[in-house]
């Protein structure tokens, strides 16, 4: 390592949860569902998650010991409207609580309104594959940003649209498991059409009460997508088409509505290899995650640069991270991926936040508890879920607080490491991707 990595002064340095993942309690989302249609992995019951709803104080304790500079967290619709037109103004009023003690701890709260759940309730109007369903969304807006947009400088709209429409409505793996390319399409334009409009409600909200302009965005799950074999012109062709459907169809489709969005944020996890006519191969010189992943840290150097060149909106990084046994890799794929969004900085993308998924571990979809992901570690089994600051939380809060990637901090916790050293170090254990069909 011939040089420090400092980032500009003024970048924000956190990392990111979302409230079903992590709060615990009996809520009637689709997690709920599909815990009880035994469809998460290993029995995982969402209400038994870390307990962050009783919790929190300890959590945020912990986020100032790592020097956070922001927290991107979510509220969860199913617990605030756990029925159609009835809100519960506790809950409510429990989010301000813990909102504002993010705030007392130096943090920037960035609040997403919709992350990968929704009450059942919803589903009875035919869920996401019905326009009406962002008017639902708004109203359910409205309430929450009008009794805690005073304390909320940051607002997401929505998280990963794309992605939780293709899951939902196309490889059928989360509720309501459909099998679908014109469901897919449809459920993609009603997630624009809400994110439009509450946009446009947020910001009505804020100017009505002359509470300050909040800057709004929403997550984006962008990937490094490649043909597999280069030289194949129809995997070039199924390549390309992936990478519109994927990485510009939603934004483009809100885009045209004018601007609708201050930040683009950005979800980077893996690279995706498209053989013709459309199926996922793995890389097999690329180490792979637990979750089956491949670790590819150029990759979001790529994603970065083409989202600034293209769009020229000011980047958030709101979750990058890898999921593993325990804390193996992390440490090294920290430090991967720190530097090559140091490097797109340098190069000109105007990256202003990182947010590492995740603050501590959660329940992983329907892939259930397994996969750790936090840089605090939450001990499941025990009544007060026990939380434990793991060696990358530790090295995360010196390179936060450093302001970057120092030699002394390599030195401390990834001895030998160096931008060049991708991918030694990694381990093999999770073994091989192979083929998987993408659709």
């Amino acid at each position: 390592m011939e040089k420090d990595y400092i980032f500009p002064e003024g970048f924000l340095w956190g990392s990111a949860t979302s409230a079903w993942q992590i709060e615990g309690g009996r809520i009637k989302n689709e997690y709920s569902e599909m815990f009880r249609q035994g469809k998460i992995a290993g029995g995982a019951d969402p209400a038994e998650a870390a307990g962050f709803w009783k919790f929190y104080g300890k959590d945020i304790a912990l986020m100032k010991q790592m020097y956070h500079k922001s927290f991107r967290m979510s509220v969860e619709w199913a617990r605030i409207e756990p029925e159609e037109g009835r809100f519960d103004e506790e809950a409510i009023q429990h989010y301000r609580k813990i909102i504002q003690a993010v705030k007392d701890a130096g943090i920037v709260p960035v609040v997403d309104l919709l992350h990968h759940s929704s009450p059942l309730w919803l589903y009875k109007h035919g869920g996401w594959t019905k326009a009406k369903a962002a008017g639902y969304l708004c109203r359910f807006a409205e309430t929450v940003v009008s009794r805690i947009g005073d304390i909320v400088p940051v607002w997401l709209t929505v998280n990963e649209p794309t992605m939780w429409a293709a899951e939902a409505y196309l490889d059928g793996v989360l509720y309501p498991y459909k099998h679908s390319f014109p469901l897919f399409f449809k459920s993609m334009d009603v997630f624009a059409k809400a994110h439009v409009a509450l946009y446009e409600l947020v910001n009505e909200v804020h100017a009505g009460k002359n509470w300050e302009r909040p800057t709004v965005g929403f997550a984006h799950a962008v990937h490094g997508i490649d043909p597999f074999n280069p030289g194949n012109p129809l995997d070039k062709i199924a390549a390309r088409q992936v990478h519109e459907i994927l990485e510009e169809r939603f934004i483009n489709t809100i885009m045209k509505k004018g601007k609708t969005i201050d930040i683009m944020g950005i979800n980077y996890y893996f690279c995706l290899r498209i053989k013709s006519p459309l199926s996922v191969r793995a890389s097999t010189d690329l180490p792979l995650s637990k979750e089956g992943w491949p670790i590819d840290p150029q990759g979001f150097h790529r994603v970065l640069k083409f989202v600034w060149d293209k769009y020229r909106i000011p980047i958030w990084v709101m979750e990058n991270g890898i999921g593993e046994d325990d804390d193996e890799l992390r440490p090294r794929y920290l430090l991967d991926h720190l530097y090559q969004m140091h490097r797109a900085i340098c190069e000109g993308a105007d990256v202003r936040a990182y947010h590492h998924w995740s603050t501590m571990d959660t329940l992983e979809y329907h892939k259930g508890y397994g996969i750790k992901y936090g840089l605090i570690k939450v001990d499941m089994t025990s009544k007060e879920k026990t939380r434990t600051l793991r060696n990358s939380g530790n090295m995360y809060g010196e390179i936060t607080a450093a302001n970057g990637v120092t030699r002394s901090i390599v030195d401390k916790y990834v001895p030998g490491w160096t931008p060049q050293s991708f991918p030694n170090g990694y381990s093999r254990k999770y073994g091989h991707l192979g083929k998987q069909g993408l659709f």
